[in-house]
């Protein structure tokens, strides 16, 4: 069993050496990865200490050697709680250089108690290679203070594993948890709870380190947590780009696709690499034309083309082609982006039939108004051609509105993937423009909403009501949670008054939750930096009053009525600054009143406040 463990300590010395140098030259910019090397290092030199002491025949090298292990284990514990408040993101911790004194100070006091004073060892029982040490009378301070740093070092491992959003991320974490508990289980096991149970200790530290080595190791391999690498990114933007990606060799021949490529031209991977250029395209003429013209300058932009599926269908795309060249400025390829336009010509030649039946419309109510002029037709008959105008304007707002949501939605989605680090790490500066595009894409798809909502309205058709009851102080609590953002920023301060006995109300959630959503997100935006607003309720016979009261910018007592008139805003600098398309309380009203209630606005003048109030029916109790 001696040498089993010598031969362990040995084994400890080079697994743990290599891992450490393997993790730092993959990144040794990366936070992690300088921290993982210190416990590596340190790790590695235990384990030669341990061993050297369990072999040396001379009680002098004894001590020097369990000097040096002395060493390396307060520096192993305390880069391994470093480790985790990294892994977890506890920037409260290690933002201050107390935090730092706490978790390293240790190395320095403990080397110099054991080599100097020699309070934790009283001498060696020599056997190699099985020398034992002997424990010194304060021996339990050194064996509590170990017992701390793992305990503290397993709670931010699980912190940093709860804490985790993506998928990869806590499959990271619980592995690196999983060989956290596993260590020490092994060493409270056999140098804790063994000798308790009348059995004889075995020292068999080194292999639960070596154990935490090996799991960091293999997160490192499996997960790469340790190093975002060029090869890993290219992959994720390969996967996960909306165009069609085809690279091709200096014989035109495929040796790279996008996924997304395959399935919409049909082909199986396999099937796509042994295609040429010439299979893709209508004809090899055009083919030919392309490739000389990318040859002449090097690239082609929105160049639209045809190709071939493999049913030998056509899918119209606009194409991007460049060549690709070494460091020596050889060509080794071109890459070729296709995007699918099949869509957006359907939609041109909708809208093409649209403008010509807009058109011939349009001549018709020309023609019936001057024959009305002369007395040959029908007011009626001018009436209804303008209402067919009318109604062909409302459809073709609402299809141009469809339309926007689809360049809309990879807007969205690759700004949140780029602001989660999905892409590689952001400076500050690129995460605010971002955060912009975001928050202005945001704004754009609440536009297009608004005016599908009122083209809906204006067709007349009745708003679809799923009627269930509703908490309203849940419903206030929850909205001042998510619009806490935007009040923050502002320093906006919402009060919540409802008496203690309100009732529960009855109607659709999501459409009352969007006229709350519509007259707080005004308050805010018309209320001052360091303004109130305040959220009452108050019973009114079977039906409940909700007010939003805010001390901003007011309303003139002439304009409370037109208010709510659909594209009607208040004319004022301030109200053309912030913005909008004034739909929100019109489209805030057709839900109240869809609903049985009213809507109504009341303010003493500008600068003055203004507070937006309506009613809703109150839930009628079951009888037993």
């Amino acid at each position: 069993m001696s040498y089993i463990l010598a031969l362990i300590s040995m084994a400890g010395f080079i697994i743990a050496g290599v891992c450490a140098v393997f993790v730092l030259t993959r990144n040794p910019k990366e936070r992690l990865s300088r921290i993982f090397f210190v416990f590596s290092s340190a790790v590695a030199f235990y384990c030669l200490s341990d061993f050297l002491l369990k072999i040396t025949a001379f009680v002098l090298m004894a001590r020097v050697y369990s000097a040096f292990a002395l060493f390396f284990w307060p520096l192993i514990l305390g880069s391994l709680l470093h480790f985790t408040l990294v892994l977890g993101k506890n920037k409260k911790i290690l933002g201050r250089w107390l935090g730092y004194a706490l978790i390293y100070f240790p190395v320095p006091l403990i080397f110099y108690l054991h080599a100097v004073q020699g309070v934790f060892f009283a001498g060696f029982e020599m056997s190699p290679p099985a020398n034992i040490e002997i424990l010194g009378k304060y021996y339990w301070v050194l064996l509590v203070y170990s017992n701390m740093f793992f305990i503290a070092t397993l709670l931010f491992a699980w912190r940093a594993w709860r804490r985790a959003q993506e998928k990869k991320e806590k499959s990271q974490n619980a592995l690196v948890l999983t060989g956290f508990v596993l260590a020490y289980a092994i060493v409270t096991f056999f140098e804790q709870l063994l000798p308790a149970f009348h059995g004889h200790p075995i020292i068999i530290v080194p292999f639960a380190l070596l154990v935490i080595v090996l799991f960091f190791a293999y997160a490192v391999v499996r997960y790469e947590m340790l190093v975002v690498s060029p090869a890993t990114v290219a992959q994720d933007i390969l996967r996960t780009m909306p165009e069609l990606l085809i690279v091709v060799d200096t014989k035109r021949r495929v040796i790279l696709v996008n996924q997304i490529a395959m399935d919409v031209f049909g082909y199986s991977h396999e099937e796509f690499i042994s295609l040429s250029c010439h299979d893709l395209y209508v004809n090899k003429g055009e083919c030919e034309k392309i490739h000389k013209e990318t040859t002449k300058k090097g690239y082609i932009k929105n160049c639209q083309t045809t190709i071939l599926d493999k049913n030998r269908r056509p899918v119209p795309v606009n194409a991007n082609i460049s060549i690709v060249k070494d460091r020596f400025g050889g060509e080794i390829g071109r890459i070729l982006v296709f995007r699918d336009i099949s869509g957006e010509q359907k939609t041109i030649a909708e809208l093409e039939k649209t403008r010509k039946r807009m058109l011939s419309i349009l001549e018709d109510t020309t023609e019936a108004r001057d024959m009305a002029k002369e007395g040959k037709v029908e007011i009626e008959k001018l009436y209804e051609d303008l209402k067919v105008v009318d109604q062909m304007k409302t459809e073709f707002l609402s299809m141009v509105s469809h339309e926007l949501r689809t360049p809309l939605t990879p807007i969205k989605g690759y700004s949140a993937m780029l602001l989660a680090g999905g892409l590689g790490k952001l400076s500050s500066r690129q995460e605010q423009v971002i955060g912009v595009i975001e928050r202005e894409g945001d704004h754009l798809l609440e536009l297009i909403n608004s005016i599908l909502d009122i083209s809906r309205i204006t067709r007349g058709r009745t708003l679809d009501l799923i009627k269930e009851p509703i908490s309203v102080k849940a419903l206030f609590e929850d909205l001042v949670l998510v619009m806490r953002p935007q009040t923050e920023e502002k320093n906006i301060n919402i009060e919540i008054d409802l008496p203690k006995d309100i009732p529960t109300i009855v109607g659709d959630l999501y459409k009352i939750r969007r006229v709350l959503t519509n007259l707080l997100g005004n308050a805010i935006k018309f209320t001052p930096e360091g303004g109130s607003i305040k959220l009452s309720g108050e019973i009114e016979g079977k039906q409940i009053r909700m007010c939003v009261k805010d001390n901003g910018i007011g309303v003139d007592k002439d304009k409370t009525e037109k208010i709510f008139d659909k594209f009607y805003q208040v004319d004022s600098s301030y109200t053309r600054k912030v913005g909008g398309l004034g739909l929100g309380l019109a489209i805030a009203q057709d839900i109240v009143e869809a609903h049985g209630g009213k809507i109504w606005v009341e303010s003493e003048g500008v600068g003055r406040g203004a507070r937006f109030c309506f009613t809703l029916p109150v839930a009628e109790e079951k009888k037993a």
